[in-house]
């Protein structure tokens, strides 16, 4: 099953992102899991799973929402466009999967 994490902050984040994670959750039922994490500011990284933070590093974040599938950042700095998010996760769900 594939993972999409929406990376928030209280700081600059998106206060809709709680509706996109229902909408994704809604869309990709049965195919993936959708998760929200929330953070309190916006150096809050504790907030943010170790694991997640290794497999973000060396990618680029331009600033928060982040839209992250597989561990791989789609979208960062705006929250996408519902419609169009659907196309580049499916997308992005049938490209093979990357090597380390």
């Amino acid at each position: 099953m594939h993972e999409i994490v929406l990376i928030n902050a209280r700081c600059e984040g998106d206060p809709e992102i709680g509706k996109f994670a229902d909408f994704l959750r809604r869309k990709f039922e049965g195919q993936a899991q959708v998760e929200v994490v929330e953070m309190e500011t916006c150096t809050d990284y504790a907030a943010v799973p170790p694991a997640l933070i290794e497999q973000l590093a060396g990618q680029q974040i331009d600033g928060i929402p982040v839209l992250v599938l597989n561990g791989r950042v789609l979208s960062a700095g705006t929250l996408p466009n519902w419609m169009d998010s659907l196309e580049t996760i499916t997308a992005a769900m049938r490209a093979p999967a990357r090597t380390a």
